[in-house]
């Protein structure tokens, strides 16, 4: 009497069971994986330009010595002419106006969109250079606050608050600073 081996039925049904479910597993890990990656990658590429952006205005105003404008999303302030080294000369003197806004893809400071610009004139050539230097920004806010009565010294707050979104799922990055100078 002779054997036959071979696969049953209920064999291959529990193999390919067993198969659907790690096959499930990962393909699951992969497109959680993967949804992970895109959000990291879209916030990574948010990011950067608007910390550098808070930096940058950050390290201006506090070269600043006047505000001549500001509301809840601008800010428009003059720098005063430098020596070589960087050193106020004094009497200062204005020698470039600055502007930090939102707007829309213009550029134009009467429309509003979630655009960043930088809007630089010079006071004695009047050559205006204007730069986008952050995208997806949801808010920008200034606030000013003076200290005391008898003091000049007053503290800019700014906050940035870039939206991202990958898919249908939104997220916030907010960057702030707090900038004291004395104005004149």
């Amino acid at each position: 009497m002779t054997t036959r081996r071979g696969v049953t039925l209920p064999e291959l049904l529990i193999a390919m069971v067993i198969m659907v479910l790690i096959a499930g597993v990962v393909s699951s890990l992969y497109f959680a994986s993967l949804h992970v990656w895109r959000r990291c990658s879209s916030q990574s590429q948010a990011e950067p330009p608007a910390h550098m952006a808070t930096s940058r205005l950050t390290k201006e105003l506090k070269n600043a010595y006047q505000v001549s404008s500001m509301g809840p999303t601008y800010i428009t302030f003059l720098l005063p002419r430098t020596d070589g080294s960087g050193a106020n000369i004094l009497p200062l003197q204005t020698a470039r106006e600055v502007s930090y806004y939102l707007s829309d893809d213009t550029g134009r400071r009467d429309r509003t969109g979630s655009s960043m610009w930088r809007k630089d004139t010079d006071m004695d050539t009047g050559y205006v250079r204007q730069q986008r230097i952050a995208s997806n920004v949801q808010s920008l806010d200034f606030d000013y606050e003076t200290t005391g009565e008898n003091r000049v010294l007053a503290i800019y707050a700014l906050s940035i608050t870039v939206l991202g979104q990958e898919g249908r799922q939104t997220y916030q990055s907010q960057f702030g600073a707090h900038v004291a100078f004395r104005n004149p």
